[in-house]
């Protein structure tokens, strides 16, 4: 790839890689138009990824005339310690969450037909779809560029911190929320990016934040401080204090995410870096 690429030409593919995330997920959005008793999330996945990937295969190989997998985006393959690792990272957080903050459970009583459909679209559109899209174009294309460009630790730094920002405009959120949310969703970036970096594959931090996704905030039982309708059913905080709940984003920029995530980051640093490093010599 050329690594004398200009800054206005990477902000340009940084812009274009979003544009094509936003668009295809509008596309995808057609099947809920549909009453197809919430088969539709699969469809809208299917629909999502493949839309993501076909446009992006398009303009790497066309436009920037690389292969996709330079890109970190080569053929599916997860392992079983990926597997447990990524189960590991969300139930650690819940199991802190229900210890340590007093709270009570509440159950929405929804019927049979709507807990599918809500399952279905934790699963298929919160966990998968969102997860293997949003690591295709940050892990995989926004980070790479900078990487050639710069250096690995621009290309992590980066993409991450745009990565918490973008989450800002899911809702409106007061100053010190937001503030979480930068820090938060920084770190996870970061160590979404270290996952990608020394597995050399977007599809481990892909397995990781689909997971992730799923366990948290899929629907099946969200955690928060205010009253959840949309999920089947919810665990209401009673504790008010903003770093261990989260404050209005919710648990995933609580204390407890963070010492999660950091410990997801000395996983990656120390061993997959280990690992990775004796491959190179098996090699």
């Amino acid at each position: 790839m050329n690594s004398k690429m200009s800054l206005l030409k990477i902000i340009g593919i940084y812009f274009f890689s979003i544009l094509i995330l936003v668009l295809c997920q509008v596309i995808a959005s057609f099947w809920y138009y549909l009453d197809l008793y919430g088969m539709e999330n699969i469809f809208f996945m299917f629909t999502n990824i493949g839309l993501v990937y076909l446009l992006l295969k398009l303009f790497v190989e066309k436009i920037l005339k690389e292969k996709l997998e330079c890109f970190r985006i080569g053929k599916f393959n997860i392992s079983l310690k990926w597997i447990i690792v990524s189960i590991i990272l969300p139930i650690f957080v819940v199991a802190c969450i229900y210890i340590f903050i007093p709270g009570k459970f509440y159950y929405n009583g929804y019927s049979a037909t709507k807990n599918i459909s809500i399952i279905l679209q934790g699963i298929f559109t919160i966990g998968i779809s969102a997860g293997v899209t949003e690591e295709i174009i940050f892990r995989g294309i926004i980070m790479k560029i900078l990487e050639d460009r710069y250096n690995i630790k621009i290309a992590i730094i980066i993409p991450s911190l745009l990565f918490g920002l973008l989450h800002i405009f899911n809702g409106q959120i007061d100053f010190f929320s937001m503030v979480l949310l930068i820090l938060g969703g920084t770190t996870v970036g970061i160590m979404f990016s270290l996952l990608t970096y020394y597995s050399n594959s977007i599809w481990f931090s892909a397995l990781v934040h689909s997971v992730w996704n799923m366990i948290i905030i899929g629907g099946i039982c969200n955690f928060g401080i205010v009253k959840d309708s949309y999920a089947i059913s919810y665990y209401l905080l009673e504790d008010v204090n903003l770093i261990l709940t989260g404050g209005e984003f919710g648990i995933e920029v609580s204390i407890f995410a963070m010492v999660g995530y950091l410990l997801m980051i000395m996983y990656a640093v120390i061993f997959m870096k280990k690992e990775n490093n004796l491959n190179e010599i098996k090699y």
